[in-house]
Parts: structure tokens; sequence; C-alpha cells
């Protein structure tokens, strides 16, 4: 008996940790692509691109869920061979009910991580360093306080927003020229409230942060004919702007988080049926 019983044990611990070891890589690919997302970066932002020019569009949520079930096939499918062994039709819905709930949790943990992130971004105090973006010799003091001065162009107004049944946001973005910026090139933007008029020399407080126009917005620029730099810095002027791409970020992975969880709740209880039905030898249908 023993030397038939520990071979069965070893057996079904490894089993146990392969699988969790699959459902972990499941979960850092969800939390890659999360990742992607919310920077804008990487194969997102090239499936971005590519959505741009089919579509006219990017659909941040549905790109990421897409890559991450692509991405997650070689997974499902060597699960789905350890569970057929045990039960064809009980084994599949339990690798489904496994497979559904990794996927609400790490979209609970993305809204999670998102949140804690915007409300980290909040507009600096202390005493603004003072920056000509005319000036050819700038040394940029990021992310703090600061005075920026020079050529707003609010005749090049690019806005990034959302919209949705019951609400909507939008951010506005005006780039800043300087003395040493030729051409087209953009390194210095401005987040504003105005609307579009007469560019015009002026000087405006708030958090100068590197590098932080998001990915599609520097694409707008770039199909108007300008390049914009690297780095480019951007200066904020209100903490709702810092934060609100984070806020619907968070959002969405929230309304994710709770229909995958209903999903895997309903699977669940209909496995619960099918295993009272096998237990009693009652036929029942499941569909």
């Amino acid at each position: 008996m023993t030397d038939t019983t520990e071979p069965a044990a070893a057996r079904s611990r490894r089993a146990i940790s392969v699988s969790r070891l699959l459902i972990g890589w499941l979960a850092i690919v969800a939390l890659f692509f999360i990742w992607q997302t919310a920077l804008y970066t990487g194969l997102i932002a090239r499936f971005a691109e590519w959505q741009f020019a089919q579509f006219g569009g990017y659909f941040p949520l549905a790109s990421a869920c897409l890559l991450v079930v692509l991405l997650g096939v070689p997974v499902l499918y060597v699960l789905s061979q350890r569970e057929r062994k045990a039960s064809t039709v009980y084994g599949q819905g339990r690798l489904l009910v496994r497979f559904l709930a990794v996927l609400a949790v790490l979209a609970g943990i993305g809204a999670i991580g998102l949140l804690v992130y915007a409300f980290s971004l909040s507009l600096a105090t202390g005493t603004p360093a003072r920056i000509d973006s005319r000036s050819a010799d700038l040394i940029v003091h990021d992310d703090g306080a600061a005075t920026l001065s020079g050529n707003v162009r609010y005749d090049r107004i690019a806005v990034m927003d959302a919209d949705t049944p019951l609400s909507g946001w939008g951010v506005r973005f005006v780039p800043m020229m300087g003395k040493g910026e030729k051409g087209n090139k953009l390194r210095y933007f401005v987040q504003t409230s105005a609307g579009p008029e007469a560019p015009k020399l002026e000087e405006i407080s708030g958090t100068l942060r590197r590098n932080a126009l998001r990915g599609d917005i520097i694409r707008l620029y770039n199909d108007a004919g300008y390049e914009v730099a690297t780095p480019h810095y951007v200066l904020y002027t209100s903490n709702f702007a810092m934060r609100v791409s984070y806020f619907w970020g968070a959002f969405q992975c929230l309304l994710v988080a709770l229909v995958l969880g209903a999903a895997a709740g309903v699977q669940r209880w209909r496995l619960r049926r099918l295993g009272e039905t096998r237990r009693s030898g009652t036929p029942h249908a499941i569909g």
C-alpha cells in the first residue's frame, strides 16, 4: 500500500506545483500588459499603432485582454490536458473557473495599482525652478515645481480624452516653443484648459515631468508633421489632469474584474450542480 500511495501523492504534489507555476506565469503576462497599457509602450504601443492605421482609433483594454489570451493559450492547453485526464467535462469546467478567477484577480490588482499610482501624483510644492524654454543652455529639474516661460502655441492643442455613456473627460496639451528648437521639433508642453487661440508669450507655473506625454498624444503631433523630442517635458497645472488617465484605467480594470469574477462565480455554481448530479447519479444537462 505504501509503495503505491507515496508515488501517487508525489505525482499529485508535482501536478499542483506545475499548475501553480503555469498560472503564475499567466499572472506575470497579464500584469506586464497592464503595465504596458498604462505607459503606452512596448508591444501594446505597436499594436495600438496598427489599430490607429486600420481603424483610426485605439482600444486599450481590449488590446491588453487579447494579448493576454493569445499568450495564455499555451498555458491553457497544458492545464486542459492535465485536467482532461481526470474528467473531460468537469475538468475543463474547473480549468475555466480557474482561468476566469485568475484574470479577475489580476484585473483587480491592476485597478488597485493604478489607483495607488494616481494618488501618488500631485503638484509639487516649494520654490519653483525658473526655466526659460527659449534658452539654448537649459538644465531641467525633473518632477518638481517649475515656472516655465516661452511662446505657448495655443493653435497646436492636442486632447487626451475618453467618452462614456454617463460622462467623459479630457486633458489638453499645448507645445511651448524655445529658441533652441528648430523647425517642427517640440520639447516642452503645457497642460492647459484654454481653447484654441493665437500663440503668445507666457509664464506658467506647475509641476514639470519628464517624458510625460502619453504615446497616443505623441502620435497626434507626429501625424501633424511635428517631432516630439526625447526627452521632452510636460508642465502640469492640475492634479486632476495628472491623475485622470490612471483613474480611467483603474475604472476599466475594475469593470473587467467584476465581469470576470461574475463569470467565474456562475461557472462554479454550474460545476457544483454538476457535482451534485454526478454524486446522485441523476442525468442533468448543463448548458
